[in-house]
């Protein structure tokens, strides 16, 4: 790290120190492409200083990840195990078409940990640069910061891998997700 300038320095550090590191995640083309890719890129435009990159990309990641979760969800859960409400949405819609309100809404109530926090963080922080002209723009660094760090904490919540004895141990709801997808395990 000794050619990288002060400042890229001092932020890969400082970030690297607060996100909880994430060893291993299944090698599915679909959860590298669209989760693992997005967050070490937030990281590289927060390190890099490109703070609305950086936002961005956590926007998305979080978005996947929460579409990414219910399909989980919705792998593991029969529907007849759900009740009216979300039977008939699930039925008859797709979640990317839900609102951001419903996917939280259906997040609480059927996966723990809880994560809708950390979700509803970024979401807030990406609106508020995305939708609104007329905000300044003095915190994004700041932004950026909290952003990444929920961005990430969400992704290390469903990917509790352990490591034992020399092998993976995976949590049983995604052992049984990725049977069910085919993924090797």
């Amino acid at each position: 790290m000794e050619k990288l300038p002060q400042t890229l320095q001092k932020r890969y550090v400082e970030i690297t120190e607060k996100e909880v590191y994430v060893p291993i995640v299944p090698a599915q083309k679909d959860i590298i492409d669209k989760l693992v890719y997005p967050i070490q890129r937030a990281k590289i435009n927060l390190v890099a200083g490109d703070f609305l990159g950086c936002i961005a990309l956590c926007g998305l990641a979080s978005e996947m990840a929460t579409i990414y979760i219910f399909d989980v969800i919705k792998t593991l859960i029969p529907l007849d195990k759900l009740d009216k409400k979300w039977r008939k949405a699930l039925k008859g819609d797709s979640y990317e078409k839900w609102g951001q309100k419903c996917r939280l809404d259906f997040l609480k109530k059927h996966f723990k940990p809880d994560i809708s926090p950390s979700l509803i963080k970024v979401n807030e922080i990406r609106k508020k640069y995305q939708h609104f002209f007329s905000l300044d723009h003095s915190d994004v660094e700041k932004d950026a910061n909290e952003a990444y760090l929920a961005a990430q904490k969400v992704f290390s919540l469903f990917w509790k891998f352990d490591i034992k004895d020399g092998k993976v141990i995976a949590p049983e709801f995604m052992k049984e997700y990725l049977k069910k997808k085919t993924a090797v395990i």
